[in-house]
């Protein structure tokens, strides 16, 4: 969601904390099994994530985890832009509300050195703890929720697994007549895109403004982790960088030749969106493909099951899915999901280990899945049943080995903030693509400085 969805994106939720448990309640907080409790419920858990369908689905399981721990919970969902500022100011202010804050991965860095979320590591590895970092894939546990990557300390686990993929028209895609006239034009057969430069052409196929018809959707807005999110998965897929992980250094990476030339490819896209997708966010591509005016979408699987719903979409029974092409030199996607995290401010922090056995169990996993949700537990993920749960959770499963994140360093939020709007300056032509990733690299390169990750 994410990646995410980032700013635009996502949504926080504050927690409130009831205190004062008794015995019993603090028993059934500590125990492992579930089991039917008798006693009234005295604590309350809340956890913040976005307004999102995700956030609402894990909100249907909540009665569960009630009625067998009578431990309550509530989620306190709010708009994406809204959660980080929420959750970092809480955590500031040593909130003792918020019990387990939902974070994005690149907060990671922030949280951490900030002192404000429980390191999961003990916990995880005593007998009664059934989720282990192995209960995920590694790639997404290490981006998602570990800190300093490589460094084996978990600070928070998958809530969902998500990516960025391919949504098209499968009607115009299998039309014989489109077929026919693409074949003749480029020589070859009209399909699924198995690279970059097979996708350009398609949407130069496809757009038609006199039929209110254009190629393809994808972000360039410059709000919350949208055009970022889109353009580093090309940027990879060219053999860039956006950094030296080892060596925290950008300049030479992010403006590499291999990046600039990744750059001026994603930029030329646009020619073949809808009208104004420099602006487009989340809410517009989901949109666009919804109302049937392009032929292709590149967006998060969280936002899929608009397609599929019959008053959203007018596109209900023409829409597949597919994973995002390769490039000159590798096939890469952006990950999206976010961490469940425990507060250290928090005064329920026995009954959040509650929640996280009860979460993780597999029973918990499939529910989840079984309503939609991209879960994150691979249990569930690579059971039988998965694949068959949402007509794009078999592109999941070929995603999450190609899957990759950016920095979670502290200074991330300044960083990214400088990518979103110099990215979006070269979608608008008010800078070009060579001139907008040297002026990134001076600037993340002074962030990295005054961050204290460079000398």
């Amino acid at each position: 969601m994410e990646k995410r969805e980032k700013n635009k994106g996502k949504g926080v939720s504050r927690r409130s904390f009831l205190k004062g448990a008794a015995v019993a309640g603090v028993a059934a907080a500590l125990s492992t099994g579930p089991f039917i409790s008798t006693a009234r419920a005295e604590v309350t858990l809340r956890t913040s994530w976005w307004a999102w369908e995700p956030s609402a689905l894990l909100e249907e399981l909540f009665p569960e985890f009630t009625k067998e721990t009578g431990i309550k919970i509530i989620g306190d969902w709010v708009p994406f832009a809204q959660l980080h500022d929420k959750v970092a100011v809480a955590m500031a202010a040593k909130d003792p509300s918020i019990d387990m804050p939902v974070c994005d991965s690149q907060w990671m860095g922030e949280m951490v050195e900030g002192g404000h979320i429980v390191l999961l590591n003990d916990w995880m590895a005593k007998p009664g703890t059934i989720v282990k970092v192995s209960s995920f894939y590694p790639n997404i546990a290490s981006f998602i929720g570990e800190y300093p990557i490589g460094s084996k300390k978990q600070y928070g686990l998958p809530v969902i697994n998500d990516g960025q993929h391919l949504v098209y028209r499968k009607d115009l895609f299998e039309d014989p007549k489109e077929k026919e006239a693409f074949k003749k034009k480029y020589g070859r057969e009209l399909g699924v895109p198995k690279t970059w430069y097979e996708l350009r052409d398609i949407a130069e196929f496809f757009t038609r403004p006199n039929q209110n018809l254009y190629g393809l959707a994808c972000y360039y807005s410059q709000s919350d982790d949208t055009v970022s999110t889109m353009w580093d998965q090309i940027l990879w897929s060219w053999g860039g960088d956006l950094w030296n992980p080892k060596t925290n250094q950008v300049e030479g990476y992010v403006n590499s030749k291999a990046a600039v030339e990744s750059l001026e490819f994603f930029v030329g896209l646009k020619k073949f969106c809808p009208p104004g997708a420099e602006n487009y966010g989340f809410e517009e591509v989901k949109n666009a493909m919804a109302q049937g005016i392009v032929a292709m979408d590149i967006i998060w699987f969280a936002f899929n099951s608009a397609f599929i719903d019959p008053k959203a979409s007018k596109v209900v029974d023409k829409v597949a899915f597919a994973t995002l092409p390769a490039g000159p030199k590798g096939r890469y996607v952006s990950l999206g999901g976010q961490a469940i995290t425990i507060s250290k401010y928090s005064k329920n922090k026995d009954a959040c280990f509650k929640f996280l056995n009860w979460l993780y169990r597999e029973d918990t996993q499939k529910k989840f899945a079984m309503k939609g949700a991209p879960t994150a537990l691979r249990k569930v993920l690579d059971g039988p049943d998965f694949p068959k749960i949402r007509p794009w959770n078999k592109v999941i499963l070929e995603s999450i080995p190609l899957m990759k994140d950016f920095w979670n360093v502290t200074c991330y939020g300044e960083m990214l903030d400088d990518e979103q709007k110099l990215l979006n300056a070269a979608a608008t032509g008010s800078m070009t693509p060579k001139a907008a990733l040297d002026e990134m690299a001076k600037r993340h390169t002074a962030a990295m400085k005054k961050a204290g990750y460079l000398k």
